[in-house]
């Protein structure tokens, strides 16, 4: 089954710490979504994919104490981190979901999942009708299906900044390079 990795860390600068307040029945927003996903997925590896800053201890302990993996990657380059955490555990390929979105759809979330496990595709993501990625925006619902090789070759092709920060936007910007399957956004939204 193909793991489901959280990309989460404390130092928003908006809202310092928002992933650790209080947030729903006492829970924290990020135990909100770690508990949701270990309901909604008992069969898939949830894994927790933070920086290796002493910030992120108190994070990493939570995820620890929720039960999942905790891997612990550089702050910057969160592509590295991505990649290391799935190499971790032996994953071809991984669900990416932001930790700060608790309202995430199972249902959508178990279709780019099966999709990038059973098809032939690099990238797999719900899109807008123009085919920009929901990911990209701030509806906060939905997940990107990613294979490891495909973030092994963004890495191996650009040095930018941008792109080790910004996990998956060199694969749908150069969607000449990758196998890309866009899904139309369900109709009831």
């Amino acid at each position: 089954m193909v793991p489901i990795i959280l990309q989460s860390r404390l130092g928003s600068t908006r809202l310092k710490h928002k992933m650790v307040l209080p947030f729903y029945s006492g829970d924290s927003l990020f135990a909100v979504i770690v508990k949701r996903l270990l309901t909604e997925f008992p069969n898939s590896e949830v894994i927790l994919a933070t920086t290796e800053n002493p910030d992120d201890d108190i994070l990493a302990e939570l995820g620890l104490d929720l039960g999942i993996t905790v891997f612990r990657g550089s702050e910057n380059n969160v592509l590295s981190r991505f990649i290391k955490a799935a190499d971790n555990i032996g994953a071809k390929a991984l669900v990416r979901i932001c930790a700060d979105n608790p309202f995430i759809l199972p249902e959508f979330v178990r279709v780019i999942q099966k999709g990038i496990e059973e098809g032939d595709t690099d990238y797999l993501s719900y899109s807008f009708p123009d085919n920009t990625p929901v990911i990209r925006s701030h509806v906060g619902l939905f997940g990107e299906a990613v294979k490891l090789s495909a973030l092994k070759k963004v890495l191996s092709l650009s040095d930018d900044s941008f792109y080790k920060e910004h996990v998956t936007n060199y694969i749908y910007e150069h969607s000449d390079q990758f196998k890309c399957k866009f899904l139309d956004l369900p109709e009831v939204l």
